[in-house]
C-alpha cells in the first residue's frame, strides 16, 4: 500500500471506465461489513456504533454508495475505523455533521471523518477517485445575499443567519468573495478532486462549529483533504496555484475569527500514506476494526485496491 498499490495508469483507467458503473461488492462481503458496522466501540464515555453514523448522515451512504467497488466512503472506513481501538484516540466518528446557517436546511455537508486525540481535533474529507468542476456557480446564495430565503421559506436577515454575530457574517462573506475571485478564466471547465463548493461549505460549517461550541477552541483543529493520489491530468500550474491560494484563504478565514487563547487552525491537503503513517502512526500490525480473525488494516486496504481493478 505504501508503494502505491494502484499505479497512476490503473487509477485513470478505473476512474473513466464506464463498465464499472453499477458494480458492487457481493452479498457475502456486505454481510461481513454489516458485522463490523454493528460492532460497538466506546469513546468519550459513550458506546457508539458506526452504522448509526452512516444511517443518520445526509449522504445516505448505506443505501448504495458504500457498497460500490470504488466507494470513497468504504475506503474511508477501512482507513480510519481502526482508531476505535487506538488508546490515543479520544473519539472517532464518520459522517460528522457540522452546523449550518441559522434557520436553514442548506449548508455544510457532513465531514467524512471526525477524529479527536488527546492533543487535537481532526476533520477529514476523504478523496479516492471522484472529481468535480472548479466552480462556485451552485453555492447557495443564502450565504451572502441579504434577501435570500431559506429552503423552508423562513425569511431571516443575513446577520440573523450568522447567529447575529457581525464578525462571523462579515468575515464569511469576505471569504466567499475571495474564493469566487480565485476562479479565473484559466480554471473554467477544469475538474479536480478539490471540490471548491464543498470546501467553502465545510469551512463555513467549521466556523459555525467553533462559534457555537466553545470547547472546540480549547484544542488545535486540523482539516485535511486526504487524497489517495494526485491526478496527473490536473497537475498544472493553474490548478496547483488555485489550491494553494484557496488553502491560504481558508486558513486565514478561520484563524482570524478564532485566534487567541492557544487555538490554532490548520487546513491543507495530504496523501493517504503521509496521513496514515506520519500523522496517525499506523502500525503494519494494526488489526482492522471488527475483524476477529486478525486481519490487519493493510491487508484490508490491499483487498480494497484489488477489488476495484477486477
Amino acid at each position: 500500500m505504501r508503494n502505491n498499490e494502484l499505479s497512476k495508469r490503473n487509477l485513470k483507467r478505473i476512474k473513466y471506465q464506464n463498465n464499472l458503473k453499477g458494480k458492487y461488492i457481493d452479498f457475502a462481503q456486505k454481510g461481513r461489513y454489516f458485522e463490523r458496522l454493528i460492532t460497538p466501540y466506546n469513546k468519550s464515555g459513550k458506546q457508539k456504533f458506526y452504522i448509526e453514523q452512516y444511517i443518520h448522515g445526509d449522504g445516505k451512504e448505506l443505501k448504495e454508495k458504500f457498497w460500490s467497488k470504488r466507494s470513497s466512503s468504504r475506503f474511508a472506513f477501512e482507513l480510519y475505523s481502526w482508531l476505535a481501538d487506538d488508546k490515543n484516540c479520544v473519539d472517532i466518528e464518520f459522517e460528522f455533521k457540522l452546523p449550518t446557517l441559522k434557520g436553514y436546511s442548506v449548508g455544510a455537508p457532513n465531514m467524512d471523518v471526525y477524529i479527536e486525540t488527546k492533543e487535537k481535533r481532526i476533520l477529514i474529507e476523504s478523496k479516492f477517485l471522484e472529481s468535480s468542476k472548479i466552480s462556485l456557480d451552485n453555492l447557495s446564495k443564502s450565504y451572502d445575499l441579504d434577501q435570500s430565503l431559506t429552503v423552508n421559506k423562513k425569511e431571516l436577515s443575513l446577520l440573523n443567519r450568522y447567529y447575529d454575530d457581525e464578525d462571523l457574517k462579515s468575515e464569511s462573506v469576505k471569504f466567499i468573495d475571495g474564493a469566487t475571485k480565485l476562479i479565473n478564466e484559466n480554471l473554467k471547465g477544469k475538474e479536480d478532486f478539490f471540490d471548491i463548493k464543498q470546501e467553502v461549505n465545510h469551512l463555513i460549517g467549521i466556523a459555525f462549529q467553533l462559534h457555537l461550541n466553545s470547547d472546540w477552541t480549547k484544542k488545535p483543529l486540523q482539516f485535511f483533504n486526504v487524497v489517495y493520489q494526485f491526478d496527473d491530468d490536473n497537475e498544472n500550474d493553474n490548478v496547483n496555484k488555485f489550491r494553494e491560494d484557496f488553502i491560504e484563504l481558508g486558513n486565514n478565514y478561520i484563524n482570524k475569527l478564532y485566534k487567541g487563547n492557544g487555538f490554532k487552525f490548520e487546513y491543507g491537503i495530504k496523501t493517504t500514506d503521509d496521513f496514515l503513517y506520519n500523522d496517525l502512526k499506523l502500525s503494519k500490525n494494526q488489526i482492522a476494526f471488527g475483524c476477529s480473525d486478525g486481519t490487519t488494516v493493510l491487508e484490508k486496504l490491499k483487498s480494497f485496491y484489488k477489488e476495484i481493478q477486477e
